[in-house]
């Protein structure tokens, strides 16, 4: 920061769905003075604050859940530049005796909140109100402040002590003299510096005279004492929360009692794994579709599976010619398994969707059946016109054996097909023996299975359409999993 009046800002793209922590600490490591009271806040694309930071432990920090994918700025600066130099800018870090009532043109927070309208009023009053009534700030764990300049609103000579003194304290139960000054009483600022150069967390200022009534404040401002246009350099870092961590401990269980099972998540950096715990039974069959989602798709996903310690069982990229990824697996062990996601080559961010699915027993098994009966339909189907024939050639060798007198002839068929048999005028079907060469087919059906049923999930069934000339073609039916 050249000044302290100087504003930084930093651009980011930040993902939805994901928690970012930033954080920003002086440090003279590069230009030799040290931002001593950093700033930070985040501001969406169209320069709209979206959050503010607060000072823990001597650097300013936020975190942000993003609602939306897109361009952020992280603005660094000071403290003291942006209010004048005042350090006290959080109302809710306002300490004080007690207050007035509850009413809250009198609470606490609203002497630190710049407006000249509202009050902090002390409980205490008369003569006992001499170093009893009192108001303060607390900069927080970690925050040791040096205060070199008070400024201080009263609202009137009736409603003011005529002294003050300043104080400081560690851990706010044991307080330290840091000076007795004299104050105007009427309706305007006035400061008085401290020069201990003391630094502490808790700072406070109490009324040291008698008050007529309740001890009125305004407005109280606690300036460091520094030259706010010094500057500083500064350390910022930003880092996103893993949604899913890449270990056995720290992963979201998916439940496995319903049909489909949906989880949204992010890659937040390359080489991020997400792991997902699933408790699978031995016997089941399970299944998990893998893609990229959201604004900002994982463009690449990748496919893990682990079992109970981590080791490595399987893995998918690029399923059936595409970028996503698919597993199939049938647990030997009931226990818990860990779906992994990531991305091709440890490489690329994005948002994902990852699909997990155990069809149930009674559903495999409706779905197999209907599968077979569709199935066997078409290949009957298929196969009546040449069983039709078949039948047809047979009866007509029959009847046509029959029918023929020894030496005899019989008459030309009709145009049904049918020969009139001379001594009785009653048509009889035309003999349709084929040719040694021809490819009429005959069908020879394997062995029945239990009736009605199927023998196992893996049965097979298959019958033979086998024409004359000896070629045999199969049609088989295999129960799928």
């Amino acid at each position: 920061m050249e000044t302290g009046s100087d504003r930084d800002w930093l651009r980011v793209s930040l993902l939805s769905g994901a928690t970012y922590d930033l954080s920003v600490q002086g440090s003279g490591a590069q230009v030799g003075l040290s931002l001593s009271l950093p700033e930070v806040s985040l501001y969406n694309s169209l320069g709209v604050k979206v959050a503010q930071g607060s000072l823990v432990g001597g650097q300013s920090v936020l975190s942000y859940g993003c609602v939306a994918d897109g361009t952020y700025y992280v603005a660094v600066g000071s403290v003291s530049a942006a209010s004048g130099g005042n350090l006290c800018v959080d109302g809710s870090r306002g300490i004080s005796d007690s207050i007035l009532s509850s009413n809250m043109s009198y609470a606490t927070s609203k002497a630190f909140d710049g407006n000249e309208g509202s009050f902090w009023a002390s409980n205490t009053s008369g003569g006992g109100s001499a170093g009893v009534a009192w108001l303060g700030y607390d900069f927080g764990a970690g925050n040791s402040r040096s205060v070199g300049l008070v400024r201080l609103l009263n609202y009137d000579a009736s409603w003011a002590p005529s002294s003050v003194r300043l104080q400081n304290s560690a851990d706010g139960v044991i307080w330290s003299e840091q000076g007795t000054f004299g104050i105007a009483q009427s309706n305007q600022w006035q400061s008085f510096e401290n020069a201990s150069g003391d630094s502490a967390r808790y700072w406070r200022v109490l009324a040291n005279s008698a008050i007529t009534y309740p001890w009125v404040v305004k407005e109280l401002q606690m300036l460091d004492g520094s030259n706010p246009e010094a500057g500083g350099g500064y350390q910022a870092s930003l880092a996103a929360r893993d949604d899913y961590a890449a270990s056995t401990t720290a992963s979201l269980a998916v439940p496995t009692d319903t049909t489909i099972v949906t989880i949204s998540g992010a890659l937040e950096s390359d080489a991020d794994r997400d792991w997902i715990k699933v408790a699978m039974t031995a016997g089941n069959a399970y299944h998990f579709d893998l893609y990229g989602s959201g604004a900002s798709p994982l463009a690449d996903p990748s496919l893990y599976l682990y079992d109970s310690a981590g080791a490595l069982l399987a893995s998918n990229d690029n399923h059936a010619g595409g970028l996503n990824s698919h597993l199939d697996w049938d647990p030997a062990s009931t226990g818990n398994y860990y779906v992994g996601v990531g991305s091709s080559a440890d490489v690329g961010t994005g948002t994902y969707t990852l699909e997990a699915w155990d069809p149930p027993i009674a559903a495999q098994t409706a779905d197999l059946s209907e599968a077979l009966e569709s199935t066997l339909s078409q290949v009957l189907a298929a196969g009546s016109q040449a069983v039709q024939d078949i039948l047809a050639a047979s009866l007509a060798e029959e009847t046509t054996a029959a029918a023929t007198p020894a030496g005899g002839e019989a008459t030309a068929p009709d145009s049904a097909g049918l020969a009139t048999d001379p001594a009785t005028s009653e048509a009889t079907p035309q003999s349709a023996t084929p040719p040694a060469d021809s490819t009429t087919p005959t069908i020879t059906p394997a062995p029945a299975a239990t009736p009605d049923c199927l023998a196992a999930p893996a049965q097979t069934i298959t019958a033979s359409l086998t024409p004359s000339s000896g070629t045999t073609t199969c049609a088989s039916v295999l129960a799928a999993s």
